[in-house]
């Protein structure tokens, strides 16, 4: 009898408890990634700049990938767009789930079928890769909370890009635009 009470208790230390992994903010310089409050938070020196609540990382899924439909995202953005694919649903994730993380970086599952992988790369900046395993994925939107209501955002490398900044310059550094 003591024997399995032995052997039970040693197989329960080791199969561990079913938890998930313990969430690591990750830092590169003066930025830091963590989760507050349900939600992924971008910050610099300590004051948040984004933050993204589950439901700001979105799918889009489509009924049949190869309809022959265009899933070229442009439409998405102009004034008359086409139809758009048939069945397009965007699917909102409700939580995340840490699946690894470390302070060498993270995964997290993103609702149902999203999983977003973060690493620190040049100093005070992060690689994100957010991807989903639906297999009807046709789009991927990010649709972050801005923080600081005086943070402002160009450039961010798409045809769509506007100039978005305050004053003159951005983080103090003079920018020219032709």
């Amino acid at each position: 009898m003591v024997r399995w009470i032995l052997m039970a208790g040693l197989c329960g230390v080791a199969c561990g408890d079913g938890d998930d992994p313990r969430f690591v903010p990750l830092a590169s310089g003066t930025a830091q990634l963590a989760i507050e409050h349900g939600e992924l938070v971008f910050s610099r020196d300590g004051a948040p700049i984004l933050r993204f609540p589950p439901g700001a990382f979105q799918q889009g899924i489509v009924d049949d990938l190869d309809s022959g439909a265009s899933f070229d995202p442009y439409w998405l953005f102009v004034d008359s767009p086409p139809a758009p694919p048939d069945g397009l649903a965007w699917q909102r994730a409700g939580s995340f789930r840490v699946i690894a993380s470390d302070e060498q970086g993270f995964t997290l599952a993103i609702g149902d079928h999203g999983k977003l992988r973060a690493t620190p790369s040049y100093s005070g900046c992060f690689a994100l890769s957010f991807s989903s395993s639906h297999p009807r994925t046709a789009f991927l939107r990010v649709q972050p909370t801005v923080a600081n209501s005086g943070e402002r955002y160009y450039g961010l490398g798409e045809w769509g890009d506007g100039i978005e900044h305050t004053a003159a310059t951005y983080r103090g550094e003079g920018r020219a635009f032709g």
